[in-house]
């Protein structure tokens, strides 16, 4: 069921620099869904919650990626998952090479996805892609530079074979919103 919370969420991140100051960044972000799926992010604090930045800069840094959190998951649909590669069929062997801020959703059907931002991860894309096509596995990138986590990653999905999960769809709803912000 969607619908546009007029209010939405609020997010914000606390910080204490070296100095004694501090403070609390906080903004808001328009939501489609309950709060609670939003929530449901091991990567999203509880409402009133946050842990502490050492600085100003880290906590804006830090609500913005909630901004992103949040733009991500309004287009998409997709759940906020504590699934791990277990989850999507690795078990004992390596996990895709160059992954770094794996996220990892579902769509409500036990479909499963992974997002992956890594550090100028663009450039392991083709690494990434020949470990997928090995795996049976469908991936699909963002532009360079447009990432999830920060503002020097790419965004990255990627789907094992039993999912349902349309990964270009995905990145290509996530760009559209994730370049808004």
């Amino acid at each position: 069921m969607q619908h546009t919370n007029e209010a939405g969420i609020e997010l914000s991140a606390r910080w204490k620099d070296p100095q004694g100051n501090r403070g609390v960044v906080k903004a808001t972000a328009p939501i489609l869904y309950p709060e609670a799926r939003y929530r449901a992010s091991p990567w999203l604090p509880l409402a009133g919650y946050s842990s502490v930045s050492e600085s100003k800069r880290i906590a804006e840094d830090r609500v913005h990626f909630y901004r992103r959190m949040v733009a991500f998951i309004n287009p998409t649909g997709l759940k906020p998952s504590r699934a791990h590669w277990d989850y999507l069929g690795i078990r004992y062997g390596p996990e895709p090479p160059g992954v770094d801020h794996t996220l990892f959703w579902h769509d409500g059907n036990k479909n499963y996805a992974a997002t992956t931002d890594p550090y100028g991860g663009y450039y392991r894309l083709a690494e990434m892609q020949a470990w997928c096509a090995r795996k049976d596995w469908r991936i699909a990138a963002a532009p360079k530079g447009v990432g999830l986590w920060y503002y020097d990653t790419t965004l990255m999905v990627l789907a094992p074979p039993k999912s349902r999960v349309d990964v270009r769809l995905i990145v290509a709803q996530a760009v559209t919103a994730l370049e808004q912000r």
